[in-house]
């Protein structure tokens, strides 16, 4: 446990919350410091030893939007960096840094790979996701490593409601242990977002001393909101 909650930390929540409707209009209807956490066959897995099956229990200390365009054909699985990619906490005005191989557009928002029919269908020729910043809640001992989980497009719907129904409750993302599980009534990686109420109340209980999980949590959100709004690096095998 740490300390209870600085004056600065409760300033940044408050701010956040604030601004939440403008962040999440960007989700749309459905469409160095820190490790991955990968999915694959409805498990999450983190490096090579840890295999977690059905749901993962963390604190979402930040977010952010993630657009990547590939040249030529989609592959499941390729593992090069797009040609073409903007990382950003407002999508209506993130766009791709100079140093993409392939710049497609100024900004992301009028960028013609990132309409509706640019990719066939009602497919967008650029992916949409969004990068989630997380401490496991599911540690029997404390892991303070910040990790990377994707949430893929067709997840974000999911996302924008659970973050919705925080917002109505007065309650910003990191405040709240989150579970996430995998959508079993479809074929492909679709998550599912709740918060769990036994767990937030342990995560932001105070002992007799003032001291919370929360606090020390939550005194990592300069280094997530850093992490997770990086600009990518389009090396060989970025995932970001």
């Amino acid at each position: 446990m740490s300390k209870s909650l600085s004056k600065t930390v409760n300033t940044q929540l408050a701010a956040r919350k604030q601004n939440m409707a403008e962040r999440l209009a960007g989700l749309g209807g459905d469409g160095g410091g820190m490790s991955f956490i990968k999915v694959k066959a409805n498990k999450f897995r983190i490096g090579e030893d840890i295999i977690i099956p059905n749901e993962m229990t963390v604190v979402v200390l930040d977010w952010a939007f993630h657009n990547g365009f590939w040249s030529g054909a989609y592959n499941p699985n390729a593992t090069e960096a797009p040609v073409c990619a903007a990382v950003g906490q407002n999508a209506a005005t993130m766009g791709p840094p100079a140093s993409a191989p392939d710049r497609q557009h100024d900004t992301c928002a009028t960028c013609p790979q990132n309409q509706f029919g640019s990719g066939g269908g009602n497919r967008k020729a650029c992916k949409n996701s969004v990068n989630l910043a997380v401490l496991r809640w599911d540690e029997e001992e404390e892991d303070d490593q910040i990790y990377f989980l994707s949430v893929p497009p067709m997840s974000l719907k999911a996302f924008k409601k659970y973050n919705s129904k925080l917002a109505e409750a007065g309650k910003d993302i990191a405040e709240v242990v989150t579970v996430i599980t995998f959508d079993s009534s479809v074929d492909y990686v679709k998550f599912e977002f709740s918060a769990d109420a036994k767990s937030t109340k342990e995560y932001a209980e105070e002992d007799e001393d003032g001291n919370s999980y929360a606090a020390g949590f939550l005194s990592k959100l300069p280094e997530a909101t850093e992490l997770v709004t990086r600009e990518p690096s389009f090396g060989v095998g970025d995932e970001a």
